[in-house]
């Protein structure tokens, strides 16, 4: 090639290059006229083409023409910025020269196949800044298929890991500039030049016409599929329309409006959420569960439609394309089609609501068949990598081939598609998501305080993200006045003075207008104490922000809660905080201050510098201006449903960051983007570290003053937010536990690590086991190949056993598989301690076993925990089956450890925690009478950084939640949902006490008590989500006949009363049901009934003997 030409157009057919589009267009449709054709721009290195090194630019020519595009290939050093002593053009000229005719953009998508993002003479110092700026200029989708430079086709169809030692070229840098569908397309062979790779073409390519197609076809035309969530394993009936933060059923109603608004062809739309929810419930348009069978759904009109077996439309005719070994994936767990799940009349029913043109649809179940939930059902807990049943893979496939949807529109976060079995990343054709899904754009409404988990979705099914903002945690002014009005009034007695009378008739005054708080001044204590159990509750309140106000996707917050979501940020930030806390007398004084700030800032009240004359006038003026920018901002939040529709038009999305408010509400505002993660390549930072260290050197002196002796191992759970939110403290603790340091350049990326000597440390070398989550596992590699070369270096250390538990450890490790002989690798097996789920699963499957009551005795639980947790990962390890390292490790461990860095989420609100730290303990204490002990660390609050018993933890997180009456009335407000949450959080304290029995009796009565025995809130339940009640009722029956839980004896017969009275109203209600349903039956199967489980169990059994 003439070594002057630094671009141009290329194509395979010939062997000139060409300069400009016309030329190109002459020589390639000669007269004819351009607007007769459908161009797509494809960009690619010129060192590609300069080495001939282009068989997948031409394997993508082929495909795109053979679906009927013009394609525009060219080479170019478009990642340059101009430089004005060479002839490199920038980006925008290579778009103008290539990609215009007559000034407009020609093409209607470009594939981007470059290692670097485009970029060119901009405003923008940030080279992605300036990407976004040229991509939101010409708006159309940019693609960025995958080829994996260090991979050959085959090795990259054996790791189940994907190509997820390049995540940083393949996802994070197009992810940070909006471009989409990242599917595999080639690798490079071992002469080091790029292989197609067929199937993953055709797939890409007909992803984009389907994608271009959104561009061309009018939107009365459009047919869209709308998906909402459910927690199956929690309760089909009880959970419809879940979504983090989100009010579901009026975002999808007000989705609706916005798009027959824009000409989409829709009809009958409900008046309201309320109204789509009760519709959904009065059709059955869910799937079958425990009060709900099939002849039930189709009886009550929820079936969209029966799909049959044979047939141009029938299941087969998708079926018999699978490839033969997905089949027999598929058949040896759900046996042949059409299996046994919402089978009707040997027939497949899809279920959901058609609206014209517009169908809302209940994703199905993802493990378990059938109108029960035990152990001989739950597929999963079987085997945590089963496929999807033949009703899943048919309800999308109704979807694409026989409704003839345009896309899929997933709404709210935490939907299974993106879980189901397969690679981490980079996914082949026999990959779950991949053969589910099919061409179908997807876009996806999801929590932009959500990343690591959104990211999936992104990385695994294709998805394009809409971020919605995360509910408010209202913080309530009226809550301040009252408190401080309690406060003087104490004052007022405490010196005798005369206003003593008239402050207690303004506080009485003041309750009567707060009705949600009235009923703490209920009962037979002197009016005093009764305030100060206000007062409690209300500072309480204020400073654990727990009362949660629902977003609704593109609305814009009110004004509290605007207010409330500002505080929560501006609170949290050391540069404010540092200065203003120290002239408040407390922490409830500090966040009173912040929000009269932000509310002076907002109402524009004058005088500023006067009324907050203690406050620094640069200060002063620095939260005038974040405030004021953020306010701007959370009023663009209605761009959520715009750009939702936007993306229904194939046009480009804006990328944006995904964090929590408390930390970065400034940047992950205005929300309505396609979100991404940083990289982790600065984790864990220096600041992390500090807190980190803090941690370890409080845990230890906890265990010391606690068994006066060194923990040796503590086994951890580990989960992904500590990277994306906490930046690496609970990694920073596990490294020093060990005993080393990171070692960071000048720009803060950490480099390695440094061993801190024994001398410097004081103290022995602390082992650690860490279970990782699956969602870590997959966001996160690079991390965890960090922490366990730190893990092998401190093992290696010449040091005495005594002074380094790790190398005593290790060496105990040896031996013992030794004993058994199990000699091979034993160097690196013994080093292991990362362990975590099977690769393509997620779970810890103890929360599985507990919700089917698939379990008599602990035991049956500890084998699910070692099924589902005993996988190690770490440098050239890759999810490998470590049963025997998993248990040893384990039952070593002197101590458990849960961590939290979020106001957000607490062990109440999580079930991962409990199955883990559950686990943990059953675990052990089967080896070894000696109690494992079980702490907590939290980052909550920087201020107040602690280390505590898990049970102190869990009774706090109870008493700012269950035990809390705002919270209570809180979820009242929500009503369905509301009765959700409450249920989720009492299955989670049911969890707790079967694995850990940390829960007192009394507590557990007082749980009883608030929600089940008391008529009105009894009442509430059944008004508003009457599964929900039936859940609770049915698992605290449960807890007392397991002798979990001992109860008062008054307090038992209320329950039982409470569960005949719901259980026969639900069975009034299914009077004429023509299926069989579980209802609420408790049938304990477990795995030595059902051969095929206990064969997956077997090895774990030979163990644990």
């Amino acid at each position: 090639m003439d070594s002057e030409i630094l671009d141009g157009i290329f194509h395979k057919d010939t062997k000139e290059i060409f300069s400009s589009f016309e030329s190109y267009a002459k020589w390639y449709i000669g007269n004819e006229h351009i607007g007769n054709y459908t161009w797509i721009g494809i960009s690619t290195h010129r060192s590609n083409f300069e080495n001939n090194n282009l068989k997948i630019e031409y394997a993508l020519i082929d495909s795109l023409e053979n679906l009927g595009f013009k394609v525009i290939p060219i080479f170019n050093y478009a990642s340059s910025e101009k430089d004005s002593n060479t002839d490199i053009k920038d980006f925008r000229e290579i778009l103008e020269t290539y990609f215009y005719f007559e000034k407009n953009i020609i093409i209607e998508a470009l594939i981007n196949l470059q290692m670097v993002i485009a970029i060119g003479n901009d405003k923008y110092d940030n080279v992605f800044e300036n990407a976004v700026n040229i991509f939101k200029e010409i708006d159309i989708p940019v693609f960025r298929p995958i080829v994996s430079f260090y991979n050959t086709i085959e090795s990259w169809e054996n790791d189940i890991s994907g190509v997820s030692q390049e995540l940083s070229s393949a996802f994070t840098i197009p992810e940070k500039v909006g471009m989409i569908e990242p599917i595999i397309i080639g690798c490079r062979n071992e002469d080091g030049l790029y292989e197609p790779i067929s199937n993953r073409i055709e797939r890409f390519t007909k992803r984009v016409l389907k994608w271009i197609n959104l561009r061309k076809i009018n939107n009365k035309d459009k047919k869209l599929a709308i998906i909402i969530h459910n927690a199956p394993c929690a309760g089909v009936e009880s959970t419809i329309g879940l979504g983090a933060g989100l009010d579901v059923f009026q975002s999808v109603v007000n989705l609706l409006n916005k798009l027959k608004v824009q000409n989409y062809f829709i009809e009958n739309i409900p008046r309201d959420g309320t109204s789509l929810y009760k519709l959904i419930m009065k059709k059955k348009a869910y799937h079958d569960f425990r009060w709900t069978s099939v002849e039930d759904i189709v009886e009550s009109k929820g079936c969209l439609y029966e799909m049959p077996l044979k047939g141009n439309e029938g299941y087969m005719n998708f079926y018999n394309t699978l490839e033969s070994n997905v089949r027999k994936d598929i058949e040896k767990t759900w046996g042949s089609p059409p299996g046994e799940s919402m089978v009707y009349k040997n027939k497949i029913i899809i279920t959901g609501i058609n609206f014209g043109n517009i169908t809302v649809m209940v994703q199905p179940k993802r493990g378990c068949y059938g109108a029960k939930c035990t152990g001989e059902v739950c597929k999963i807990l079987h085997d945590p990598v089963c496929p999807p049943p033949h009703n899943y893979i048919a309800t999308y496939r109704y979807i694409e081939n026989i409704m003839k949807a345009n896309a899929v529109i997933h709404i709210g976060t935490g939907g299974n598609l993106e879980r189901l079995p397969g690679k981490i990343n980079a996914l082949s054709s026999r990959c779950y998501p991949d053969i589910v899904l099919g061409n179908l754009p997807n876009i996806y409404a999801y929590n932009v305080a959500i990343g690591t988990e959104g990211i999936g979705p992104k990385r695994r099914s294709e998805a394009v993200l809409i971020d919605y903002l995360p509910s408010a945690f209202m913080f309530n002014k009226d809550f301040c006045e009252l408190v401080k009005l309690i406060d003087t009034y104490f004052e007022a007695k405490l010196t005798k003075s005369n206003q003593e009378y008239v402050l207690k008739e303004e506080i009485e005054k003041q309750i009567g207008n707060l009705k949600v708080i009235q009923e703490l001044m209920n009962g037979e204590e002197s009016f005093d104490k009764r305030i100060k159990e206000v007062r409690d509750c209300l500072v309480q309140q204020t400073c654990t922000s727990t009362l949660e106000n629902l977003h609704v996707l593109g609305e814009i917050p009110n004004y509290e809660e605007i207010t409330s979501l500002i505080n929560e940020y501006i609170q949290n930030q050391d540069k404010y905080k540092n200065y203003l806390k120290p002239l408040c007398k407390n922490d409830f004084y500090y966040k009173e201050l912040i929000l009269n700030i932000i509310e002076d800032i907002l109402n524009k009240s004058p005088n500023l510098e006067v009324k907050y004359g203690k406050i620094n006038k640069a200060i002063l003026e620095e939260l005038q201006i974040e405030i004021v920018n953020i306010y701007k901002n959370l009023l663009l939040c209605n761009e959520e449903i715009l750009n939702l529709i936007k993306a229904l038009e194939g046009k480009y999305i804006s990328p944006g960051l995904s964090d929590v408010p408390s930390d970065n509400l400034k940047n992950i505002i205005p929300t309505g983007r396609n979100f991404y993660l940083l990289d982790c390549e600065k984790v864990p930072t220096k600041e992390a570290y500090k807190v980190g260290s803090y941690l370890s050197a409080k845990l230890i002196d906890k265990y010391v003053s606690e068994e006066g002796k060194f923990p040796e191992k503590i086994s951890m759970n580990m989960i992904s937010t500590d990277i994306s939110q906490g930046k690496g403290e609970q990694l920073s603790q596990i490294l020093n536990l060990l005993g080393v340091i990171p070692v960071w350049d000048s720009s803060g990326k950490v480099q390695g690590i440094s061993i801190i000597p024994l001398k410097e440390l004081k103290r022995p070398r602390i082992d650690v086991i860490v279970r990782i989550s699956g969602v870590l596992r997959d966001s996160f590699p690079s991390v965890i190949k960090f922490l366990d070369k730190a893990i092998i270096s401190v093992a290696s250390l010449s040091e005495s056993e005594e002074l380094n538990f790790v190398r005593k450890n290790t060496l105990k490790l040896q031996n013992y598989l030794k004993s058994i002989g199990e000699m091979d690798n034993i160097d690196r097996r013994s080093t292991i301690r990362i362990f975590g789920d099977k690769p393509g699963a997620y779970g810890a499957g103890v929360d599985l076993a507990l919700k089917a009551s698939a379990w008599e005795k602990e035991k049956d639980l500890a084998k699910v925990f070692v099924q589902f947790s005993s996988y190690a990962y770490g440098e050239k390890l890759n999810g490998l089956d470590t049963k025997h390292e998993f248990i040893e490790n384990v039952k070593k461990s002197d101590v458990s450890y849960e961590f939290s860095n979020n106001k957000r989420n607490n062990l109440i609100s999580c079930s991962f925690s409990s199955t883990v730290q559950g686990g943990f303990k059953i675990l052990k204490e089967i080896w070894d009478s000696r109690e494992l002990k079980q702490y907590h660390g939290s980052t909550k609050d920087k201020d107040n950084i602690k280390i505590s018993l898990l049970k102190e933890e869990l009774k706090n997180n109870m008493k700012e939640t269950l035990f809390n009456l705002l919270w209570k009335e809180n979820m009242k407000t929500k009503g369905y949902k509301g009765a959700a949450d409450i249920m989720m959080a009492m299955q989670n304290v049911f969890s707790w006490q079967c694995t850990s029995e940390i829960v007192d009796n009394k507590d557990l009565d007082k749980l009883v008590q608030i929600y089940i025995n008391d008529k009105e809130m009894f009442n509430w339940f059944k008004d508003n989500n009457p599964y929900a009640i039936e859940e609770i009722s049915r698992r605290f029956l449960e807890l007392n006949e397991r002798k979990k839980w001992i109860p008062n004896k008054e307090t038992l017969k209320g329950l039982r009363r409470a569960y005949i009275d719901i259980e026969g109203d639900m069975e009034e209600s299914m009077e004429g049901s023509k299926g069989e349903t579980q209802g609420g039956n408790i049938e304990i199967v477990t795995s030595k009934d059902i051969s095929a489980w206990n064969k997956q169990l077997k090895d774990i059994e030979k163990i644990l003997k």
